[in-house]
C-alpha cells in the first residue's frame, strides 16, 4: 500500500513539474515578443519571472519530496516505537493498559489479560469504569489536572480465589503539541510488598506494646549516640519524653556526667557491633538511686550494616541489695554459734554450716545426702510426721555425735514453702545445750535450796507449798506449815564462832530430815530459820506429834569441832485451811505462831491464833524496810526517753523504779529489786509502777499527739510472770482505762525468762500483746542469747546492752558483735535499742550500722514523771537541743550508769 502511495506521488510530482515548465516556456515567448520591442524591459522581467517560477518548481517538488521523506522516517520510528512499546508491555510482569480520555481501553497486555481473567477482545473499547471505579477516577483525575494520578491499590481476586493486591500508577500520554491524547497504567502485584509492610507495621506496634508495657528500661539510639525513642519506664527514670530529647545524646540530656558511661557503652556497641554490658548506678530525676544492669545492642540491615543501637536495662536494685542480705545472711550461717542443717523436702542433707561440725563431729562430706533424721533414730523418731501435719518442730532432744557421745540439743525445724505452699526445704537448727542444761541444773539448784544445808529454799518452798495446799484442797486433807526458830543460836556464834555455827544447823537440818516423813519438805528460809511442810494431814494431831519428834531431836547434844552444847527451837505452827489459804498467809501466820512461842518461854511448839499475833513486829530488815517504803510511796517512777535515731525525736522511753530513802537518798533497782523479788513484794512494786506509767503514757500522748503512738516499756520481773496472778493485774489495770492504752506500752522481758518455754509465760505474754503491748527483750546479749527463741516467740524489740556499746568506737569485737545483732534483727524484723549511748561517735556508728532506737546519757538522764513530760514537750517544738554530754545527777556520780 505504502509503495503504491509512493508511486503516484512520485507521478504527481512529474506531472506538476511538467505543468510548471509548460508555464514557464509561455512566458518565455512572450518575454522574447517583447525583447524586441520598445517594451524590452517588461520582456526581461518576463525572463526573470519565468525563471523564479522554474525555480519555485524545483523547489516545491524538491521539498515534497524531503518532506515525504521525512514522514516515512517518521512511520517507520513511530512503527518501531509500536513495535518496542508492544514488545516491552507483552513480555512485562507489570499490568500493562491504555486508555483514551473517556477511558474506553485502547490496549491491554497479556498480564492484564490474565490478572482479569478476561481477553483483549473483551476490553478494547470498554469503559475502565466497568471494570474498575477506582482506576477510572484516577484517569479522569490525570486527563482534568493533566498530572499523574495518586498511586492506586486495588483487590483483585487470582485464578486460585486468592486476593492479591495491584498497585496501580496512572501516567498521561501527550502529543507534539502537548495534548493528552490517551493515559497509560502501570500495575504491579504488590501483594508480598504490601504484606510485607503490614508485618513490619504489625512487628512495629508489637515492639511498641512491648516496649511500653515492659517492666524494664528500652531504647533506641543512632549510630553516633542520639536518641531515636525511650520507653514509657525509661522516660519515668530520665524525667523526659521521647519527643523531649529526640536527636540528643545522652550527655547532652544530661550534662552532670551521670550518664557519660552509659552513652560511652552506645558508641563501643556502634562501633564494633557487638553487644556491650555494663552495671550502672543512677540518680534519678526526684534524687532516687538506682542501679541498673544495661545491656547495648546493634541492629543491623539487611546488608549487615550496624543502623541503630537498641539499648535494654534491667533494675537490679533489689537484686542488689537482696545479694547484700543473702551475703549478711550467709555469714550469719557461717558464724552462727547454732548448728544449721539444710535438707530437702525427704530429709537429706543439702548443706550444713561450721557450728554443726564443732558440734556434733559429723563434717559435711560424712551427712551429704544423707536423711538428717537417719542421723539419730532414736533421738529424732516422730519428728518428719509433727513436720509434714504442723510444718515445724520445736524442743529439746539427746541426741549423740559422730564418736557416740550423747548431748543435749535445744531443736528448732521450720519448713520453707514456695509460692504453691508446698515444702521445697526444711531449715534445722540447733545447740549444744549440755553445759547449759548441767549449769541449769545447778543454777536450779542453787536457786532453789539452801548453800549451807542443801535443803530447800524459800523459792522451793513456795512452790512446795502452793503444791500441797492444792493438793489438800482437792483431797480435803490439812497441810502444816511449821516455822522454827533456833533458840539462843546467835550466842554460839558469838561465843565459837560462824563455822561451828553452820556445822550446828547442818546437823540440825539433817536431825529434823530424820524425824519426818519423805513426802515432808524442810526449808532454811533464814540464819537460823526453818520451815517444815507436813502434807496429807488428817487431824492436827499428826502435826503435834511430827513436831514434839522434832523439839526433841534438836534437844539433843551437839558435838562439833570438840565443843558440846545443847540447843532448842521454837515453834508456830499454821493450818491449811484454818489459817490462810495460800502461801503468804500461811508463813506470816506460822512466823507469827513462832514469835508468840518465843515470848512464852521457847522450846515448844504453838498453833497460830488471833491471840498470837497480838504484839508482833517485823524485825529491822530490808524487806521491812522496803515494804514501808511501798507503804510511805517512796517508790518512785522515773523515765528515760529513747530517740529515734533516723530522725532524732523521742518515740519512746523507759520506765525505771527508784527507791527514794528519806536516809540514803535514791537507791538504784539493782539493790532492792532482789529483795523485793525473793520478798514477793516485787508483784506490788510491779503494780505501783505500771499504774503510774499509765498515767504518763496518756498524758504524753495527749501532749504530743502527732506521728502516732508513743510508747513506754516498763520491765516485767520473772518472779512476776511466775506469781500465781499473773498478769491479770496489768490487764485489768488496762480495761479500767479503756481505749488503745495498750498501745501506748511495752513490756520488757529478760532473755532468760524464755529458755524454759513455760506455756504459762507464754500465755501472759499472749495477753498482753492481745491488749496492744509490744515485747522487747532486755539487755539482749548477756544471757543465753538464741536465734530459736526469737524466731519461735514474737518479739518487737531487742535492746542491746549498754556492755557492748561503751567500747564500740575502740573495740573491734564489740563493734562486731553489734553489727551482727543488727543484721540479724533486721532479717527477723526486729527493731532494735541500743543502750547506755553517751557519746556522738556511738550514735553515729549506730546510726551508720543501721540501728533503729538510742537510749542513754547522751540524750538525756532518767527523769521524774513531770520532768519528763516538759521534757519531751520541749523536744517535740523544737525548743529542746540535745547536749553532747548532758551532765550526770549527784545520784549517779559515783555509780556506773544503771537503769
Amino acid at each position: 500500500m505504502r509503495m503504491v502511495q509512493e508511486s503516484s506521488l512520485t507521478v504527481d510530482i512529474g506531472q506538476r513539474t511538467e505543468q510548471l515548465e509548460g508555464i514557464a516556456a509561455e512566458i518565455d515567448a512572450v518575454a522574447a515578443e517583447f525583447m524586441g520591442s520598445a517594451q524590452g524591459a517588461i520582456g526581461v522581467r518576463l525572463q526573470i519571472l519565468s525563471s523564479r517560477l522554474r525555480d519555485l518548481g524545483a523547489a516545491v517538488a524538491a521539498d515534497i519530496v524531503a518532506t515525504h521523506g521525512k514522514q516515512k522516517q517518521i512511520r517507520e520510528a513511530l512503527a518501531v516505537s509500536e513495535c518496542q512499546f508492544r514488545s516491552l508491555a507483552e513480555n512485562l510482569p507489570d499490568n500493562i493498559a491504555r486508555w483514551d480520555c473517556s477511558g474506553n481501553y485502547l490496549y491491554v497486555n497479556p498480564t492484564h489479560e490474565r490478572t482479569l481473567s478476561k481477553p483483549a477482545s473483551e476490553l478494547i473499547g470498554r469503559r475502565i469504569s466497568e471494570v474498575h471505579a477506582c482506576v477510572a477516577t484516577a484517569i479522569a483525575h490525570v486527563v482534568a489536572t493533566g498530572e499523574e494520578a495518586p498511586l492506586v491499590r486495588q483487590e483483585v481476586r487470582d485464578d486460585n480465589e486468592e486476593m492479591r493486591t495491584h498497585e496501580v500508577s496512572i501516567i498521561p500520554e501527550r502529543n507534539a503539541q502537548g495534548q493528552i491524547v490517551s493515559v497509560l497504567g502501570i500495575g504491579r502485584d504488590a501483594t508480598v510488598q504490601v504484606r510485607m509492610q503490614e508485618a513490619l507495621a504489625t512487628s512495629e506496634r508489637k515492639f511498641r506494646t512491648l516496649a511500653e508495657n515492659l517492666p524494664n528500661h528500652l531504647a533506641r539510639y543512632t549510630v553516633d549516640g542520639r536518641t531515636v525513642y525511650l520507653n514509657p519506664k525509661l522516660e519515668a527514670l530520665m524525667g523526659y519524653r521521647t519527643d523531649e530529647v529526640a536527636g540528643k545524646t545522652p550527655t547532652q540530656i544530661f550534662p552532670d556526667g551521670r550518664f557519660a558511661e552509659y552513652e560511652s557503652n552506645i558508641l563501643k556497641t556502634a562501633g564494633t557491633g557487638n553487644e556491650t554490658q555494663i552495671e550502672l548506678s543512677i540518680v534519678a530525676e526526684d534524687g532516687g538511686q538506682f542501679t541498673h544492669q544495661v545491656h547495648c545492642v546493634a541492629e543491623r540491615d539487611d546488608m549487615g550494616v550496624v543502623v541503630s543501637v537498641l539499648v535494654i536495662g534491667y533494675d537490679i536494685t533489689q537484686r542488689r541489695r537482696a545479694e547484700v542480705d543473702l551475703r549478711m545472711a550467709a555469714s550469719v550461717f557461717q558464724a552462727a554459734g547454732e548448728a544449721i542443717v539444710i535438707t530437702d523436702p525427704t530429709g537429706a542433707v543439702l548443706k550444713t554450716n561450721p557450728a554443726f561440725t564443732q558440734i556434733t563431729n559429723y563434717d559435711f562430706a560424712d551427712v551429704d545426702g544423707r536423711n538428717f533424721f537417719e542421723l539419730d533414730n532414736t533421738a529424732y523418731a516422730g519428728i518428719q510426721a509433727v513436720l509434714k501435719k504442723d510444718g515445724s518442730w520445736l524442743g529439746e532432744i539427746s541426741c549423740r555425735r559422730k564418736s557416740g557421745e550423747p548431748f543435749m540439743q535445744r531443736l528448732s525445724i521450720a519448713a520453707v514453702n514456695d509460692e504453691n505452699a508446698d515444702v521445697i526445704q526444711y531449715v534445722c537448727i540447733f545447740s549444744d545445750i549440755s553445759q547449759a542444761k548441767c549449769h541449769e541444773a545447778e543454777l536450779e539448784y542453787v536457786a532453789h535450796h539452801d548453800v549451807l544445808t542443801g535443803l530447800p529454799n524459800r523459792m522451793l518452798l513456795t512452790a512446795h507449798l502452793d503444791e500441797g495446799a492444792e493438793k489438800a484442797r482437792r483431797a480435803g486433807r490439812l497441810l502444816a506449815v511449821l516455822f522454827i526458830d533456833i533458840d539462843g543460836f546467835k550466842s554460839i556464834n558469838d561465843r565459837l564462832g560462824h563455822q561451828v555455827g553452820d556445822r550446828a544447823l547442818v546437823e540440825i537440818g539433817q536431825r529434823m530430815l530424820g524425824n519426818l516423813r519423805d513426802t515432808d519438805t524442810v526449808a532454811r528460809v533464814g540464819g537460823d530459820e526453818f520451815v517444815i511442810l507436813l502434807p496429807d494431814l488428817s487431824d492436827a494431831a499428826e502435826c503435834e506429834l511430827s513436831a514434839i519428834r522434832l523439839l526433841k531431836a534438836i534437844a539433843e547434844p551437839i558435838d562439833v569441832e570438840g565443843y558440846r552444847f545443847d540447843l532448842s527451837a521454837s515453834i508456830g505452827i499454821a493450818l491449811y485451811p484454818d489459817h490462810g489459804d495460800d502461801t503468804d498467809s500461811l508463813l506470816r501466820r506460822a512466823h507469827e505462831a513462832m514469835y508468840a512461842t518465843k515470848r512464852n518461854g521457847r522450846s515448844q511448839y504453838v498453833f497460830c491464833s488471833d491471840d498470837s499475833r497480838s504484839g508482833l513486829h517485823l524485825d529491822s530488815s530490808r524487806v521491812y524496810r522496803l515494804r514501808v517504803a511501798l507503804e510511805q510511796n517512796q517508790i518512785e517512777v522515773h523515765y528515760q526517753p529513747i530517740v529515734d535515731l533516723a530522725t532524732g525525736r523521742i518515740v519512746k522511753a523507759e520506765a525505771l523504779a527508784r527507791w527514794r530513802d528519806p536516809e540514803r537518798g535514791l537507791v538504784l533497782p539493782s539493790e532492792f529489786i532482789p529483795i523485793a523479788e525473793d520478798s514477793g513484794i516485787i508483784h506490788a512494786i510491779g503494780v505501783r509502777v505500771f499504774s503510774q506509767t499509765l498515767d504518763v503514757a496518756e498524758a504524753w500522748n495527749k501532749l504530743c499527739p502527732g506521728g502516732g503512738k508513743r510508747r513506754i516499756s516498763v520491765n516485767r520481773s520473772p518472779r512476776e510472770f511466775l506469781g500465781p496472778d499473773g498478769v491479770d493485774n496489768w490487764i485489768a489495770l488496762l480495761g479500767e482505762r479503756g481505749g488503745s492504752i495498750g498501745h501506748m506500752l511495752s513490756v520488757e522481758i529478760t532473755e532468760n525468762l524464755l529458755l524454759d518455754d513455760r506455756p504459762k509465760v507464754l500465755d501472759q505474754l499472749a495477753k498482753l500483746r492481745s491488749a496492744g503491748m509490744t515485747i522487747a527483750i532486755d539487755d539482749f546479749g548477756t544471757g543465753f542469747s538464741s536465734l530459736a527463741y526469737l524466731r519461735k516467740f514474737a518479739i518487737d524489740d531487742l535492746k542491746i546492752d549498754r556492755s557492748f556499746i561503751v567500747d564500740i568506737n575502740n573495740d573491734p569485737s564489740d563493734r562486731a558483735i553489734v553489727e551482727s545483732v543488727i543484721a540479724m534483727a533486721r532479717h527477723l524484723g526486729l527493731r532494735l535499742i541500743a543502750e547506755g549511748v553517751e557519746t556522738e561517735a556511738q550514735a553515729s556508728l549506730l546510726t551508720s550500722a543501721g540501728c533503729d532506737y538510742a537510749q542513754g546519757y547522751l540524750y538525756a538522764r532518767p527523769m521524774p514523771a513531770k520532768e519528763f513530760l516538759d521534757f519531751v514537750v520541749a523536744a517535740e517544738t523544737g525548743s529542746l537541743v540535745f547536749a553532747s554530754a548532758p551532765p550526770m545527777i549527784a545520784a549517779f556520780s559515783c555509780c556506773p550508769i544503771e537503769k
